[in-house]
């Protein structure tokens, strides 16, 4: 999470901390469910066209209008080309470094003027980011074979050309689920072996260097991946979840790979953003002939064009996991409770009254902590058969082209060092440990490395749950030399964290953090794993208990913000006993339920019914606000907008602009809140353009492009690219290429910058 901390930080967001804009925040639940109370339907609709198709506005301002204060573009960054330029170059220079090698047995880099081909249904129509807010058209996005050209890799047109025959046949996969789908299954798209005329190994010719096979996964907003194949083409087992080889792929595989197939190396290319089972890797049907594989998540629009050099070895791979890749998912706790695990007609788990279901959805919590890496490396400490049999790479895994030796260096805390055993006290939570690693290039290319800090506290049985390993700290190497010379061979890196990040959350004490007593220890590694493997160990010793409640940052107290659902979880995984606590699938007893839960979860059980909630209060108007808006006349002692700018939240100031506006001005502005906020001339707030969405100033609502306001923007890789850089600084670059496109704005329109962003997140895969 630390890597996404500073994307847009640069981002041009004029009215920062405004309650205002925060209400408009979930802008678009607003525009589903607000509007259709509080405005007309023509106003909704009016808005929602010039949101599509663009109209006059003026430009946004910051500051006090008589000393009129801008947000300025980047050196050599001058109108909306140059920041496009700009823009597309940083997302390529994020998959250089994001782009994981997993696997790599002689296969890569190619060699000079090596000829490959190309399989995979999916090599034709790659996934270029999700679906919903996060899509974008790809029509102009680089392409597998464009990045192969440009990287002087020659390719198998022929083989190419069959695969676009097919796609133009209808073949291939399926459109994308819309969002709020529930599906049943869905197909990769793969082509069965009968489509190939005398075998996928007939269309090699002389393209043979390397197979590079490609295995696509889609993903999106508003409906979860399937965790069941039912009526689904290329399976013919309909338990097989989505994220695992259907036939058609397993096919295709072993004919690369039997016995006299003329291919040299087969390399994988992993063009899906969440984990997939990778147990097949090392299947003996593959005849162990998978001796390569990249995975390179989805890459935006430029991003592809890093994979023809990562292949040709102009660019070393430096990217780590962000994910464990587990072998089997059933393995996973989580996996009982979610999705349509508990059958019910394959509609997930849907509550029923009386006999019918509803359409309210349910998730048991039941896994605790125990998600991601957390589980496997708790579950597997001390069972390397368990660890062994079901990880394929753990999270933080990536190879390079090179290798590297680290050294341990200085351990410090707050700047005086300390030695191992070091013992702690209450009087250091707010102290930083740095901890210095040298790292030294021995192989023979240039290349990064990512050093990784993990800190293990001690467990007690009855006590806070708590994962072996987590992740405190992490930092990556400038580019270390070999093949260049005036490139250092090695570098020094400092992680760093506060004592008080290795306590554990206990909401059975109200809500506090402890620090059991006992052994502190400091694993510097490659991965999640290193700890039993080749970590770099450094122990802390904590005499005594330690409890806190308060926070850190704000001195507010800590609380258990969740106690009222508490008591509806009967267990959680604990690493005590595992069998007896690790989930299982709900039953019919807890499918079955009365009408007043369901009740109990409808919008009015929260918010209260039309503008109740809000009678009486200082903004409500007993005017309808159905009626036709007028703007309210004040007083030029009034609060403006421009007066509030770099206040704090909850400076009083805000109180008093608010209550400035009545019930149906703050209805029209949440109600015609889909991508942009309305102007309010009484407070000085002028019109905003607020694109989507979490791969950049994409609008997906974009319907004529010539008139639209969101045109000519980075298409930006996904999020788990990003954090698979492990690159604080190359994130921030992004922020900063984001904050100069959003100046740049309706260039050709009405000037105006975009100043908000439904912006990128951070996702539990």
């Amino acid at each position: 999470m630390d890597i996404l901390k500073k994307i847009g930080k640069a981002i041009a967001f004029p009215f920062k901390h405004n309650k205002a804009f925060v209400i408009t925040a979930c802008a678009l639940l607003a525009f589903f469910i607000t509007a259709s109370i509080v405005i007309t339907r023509v106003v909704l609709i009016n808005n929602t066209f010039n949101t599509l198709f663009g109209e006059e506005r003026r430009v946004l301002k910051s500051g006090d209008p008589s000393t009129a204060q801008y947000y300025k573009m980047s050196d050599g960054i001058t109108d909306k080309k140059s920041a496009l330029a700009n823009a597309n170059a940083v997302n390529e220079k994020i998959c250089e470094e994001g782009f994981v090698l997993l696997k790599n047995e002689g296969a890569l880099p190619l060699k000079a003027g090596a000829k490959v081909s190309v399989y995979g249904m999916n090599s034709v129509d790659m996934v270029y980011g999700g679906s919903g807010s996060a899509a974008k058209d790809s029509a102009d996005s680089v392409d597998l074979y464009k990045s192969l050209t440009n990287a002087g890799i020659s390719y198998n047109t022929a083989l190419k050309s069959f695969y676009d025959g097919k796609k133009s046949s209808g073949k291939g996969r399926p459109k994308s689920p819309s969002m709020g789908d529930i599906v049943n299954g869905f197909a990769t798209g793969e082509l069965a072996q009968s489509e190939y005329s005398g075998g996928a190994n007939a269309y090699a010719g002389e393209f043979i260097d390397a197979a590079l096979v490609v295995i696509s996964r889609i993903g999106g907003e508003g409906y979860d991946l399937p965790t069941t194949s039912v009526n689904t083409a290329g399976r013919s087992n309909a338990q097989e979840h989505y994220l695992e080889l259907d036939d058609n792929e397993k096919a295709l595989l072993s004919e690369l790979c039997k016995s006299g197939s003329p291919f040299k190396n087969v390399v994988l290319i992993i063009n899906c953003a969440t984990s997939m089972e990778l147990g097949f890797m090392n299947a003996p049907e593959y005849n162990g002939k998978i001796n390569g594989a990249l995975w390179i998540g989805t890459t935006g629009g430029t991003g592809m064009n890093a994979l023809g050099k990562i292949l040709n070895g102009s660019v070393n791979p430096s990217g780590r996991l962000v994910d464990t890749y587990a072998a089997d998912f059933t393995v996973i706790p989580a996996y009982y409770n979610f999705g349509t695990n508990s059958g019910n007609g394959g509609a997930g788990n849907r509550y029923n009254v009386n006999g019918t279901a509803q359409d309210a959805y349910f998730v048991d919590y039941e896994e605790g902590i125990y998600v991601g890496y957390r589980y496997f490396e708790t579950r597997g400490y001390g069972d390397a058969d368990w660890y062994n049999s079901n990880v394929v790479f753990p999270f933080g895994y990536g190879k390079s082209y090179t290798d590297f030796e680290w050294s341990l260096g200085k351990v410090t805390l707050d700047g005086i060092e300390i030695s191992d055993g070091h013992e702690f006290t209450a009087d250091d939570l707010d102290k930083t440990v740095e901890v210095e690693v040298t790292v030294k290039n021995v192989g023979a290319y240039d290349g990064k490395d990512v050093v990784q800090l993990y800190f293990s506290a001690p467990y007690f049985e009855g006590s806070v749950e708590k994962s072996h390993v987590v992740l405190g700290a992490f930092a990556k190497t400038n580019i270390i030399g070999k093949q260049t010379p005036t490139k250092t061979e090695e570098d020094k890196v400092t992680l760093e964290f506060k004592v008080r990040d290795m306590a554990s959350y206990d909401y059975t004490d109200g809500g506090c953090y402890v620090l059991d007593e006992g052994d502190y220890s400091l694993y510097i590694g490659k991965n999640a794993h290193s700890w039993a493997e080749d970590g770099l160990k450094f122990t802390l010793n904590n005499q005594s208990k330690i409890t806190f409640d308060s926070d850190s940052a704000t001195g507010n107290k800590v609380e258990n913000r969740f106690a009222d659902v508490s008591s509806h979880i009967e267990r959680y995984l604990s690493r005590s006993d595992w069998e007896n606590t690790f989930p299982t699938a709900p039953t019919e007893d807890d499918l079955n339920v009365e009408q007043g839960l369901i009740d109990s979860m409808s919008m009015e059980a929260y918010v209260g019914k039309g503008t109740q909630t809000d009678i009486g209060k200082p903004w409500y108007s007993a005017r309808s606000p159905r009626q036709k808006r007028k703007q309210q006349t004040y007083k030029t002692t009034e609060v403006k907008l421009y007066r509030l700018i770099g206040k704090d939240y909850n400076d009083p100031l805000w109180d008093k602009l608010l209550n400035q506006l009545t019930y149906s001005e703050m209805a029209y502005l949440i109600g015609t809140g889909n991508f942009n906020t309305a102007a309010m001339k009484n407070i000085d707030k002028p019109k905003t353009t607020d694109p989507d969405g979490p791969a950049g100033f994409t609008n997906f609502m974009t319907v004529i492009k010539s008139t639209a306001v969101v045109y000519d923007t980075c298409f930006y890789a996904s999020e788990c690219v990003i954090g698979a850089t492990y690159n604080v600084e190359l994130a921030e670059r992004m922020g900063e290429a984001a904050g100069n496109e959003s100046l740049a704005g309706n260039e050709r329109g009405d000037g105006r910058t975009y100043s908000g962003w439904y912006a990128p997140a951070v996702n539990i895969h």
